[in-house]
């Protein structure tokens, strides 16, 4: 478990470093000398990765709170980073907004007349 003296006593390294504290918080440390607060957790099958803030503006006390506040909306199904539920909540794939067509959210057009039903619809008309 991490703490705020060993934050403090980090220094900065020559390649970006990860200081683990627990349930999937750990403070990166970059060789600028940003340290930046992230939470990885799983979603809906996929890894996924929240920043929390930049130490020491963000204390860890607060990093922890912020993760736990995380956690808590992850177990009642909703995604922190994107703000919302999964697929089989809402009919909709993670990450689309309400009111788009399905067909469109898979990235599939919508059935169009092709040129060839548009010319037959054409001639049976004029067969009429």
């Amino acid at each position: 478990m991490l703490t705020e003296t060993a934050i403090r006593r980090t220094k900065t390294p020559a390649k970006p470093m990860k200081l683990s504290d627990e349930r999937g918080l750990y403070l990166l440390c970059a060789p600028s000398g940003g340290k930046w607060w992230r939470f990885k957790y799983r979603h809906a099958g996929k890894e996924k990765l929240l920043s929390l803030g930049t130490y020491p503006e963000v204390s860890l006390a607060k990093a922890r709170e912020g993760r736990e506040e995380a956690r808590r909306q992850l177990a009642a199904g909703v995604d922190r980073e994107t703000g919302r539920k999964p697929l089989a909540e809402t009919g909709q794939p993670q990450g689309t907004p309400p009111n788009t067509p399905r067909s469109s959210a898979y990235g599939h057009r919508a059935a169009q007349p092709t040129l060839e039903s548009a010319h037959a619809g054409l001639e049976s008309e004029s067969r009429a």
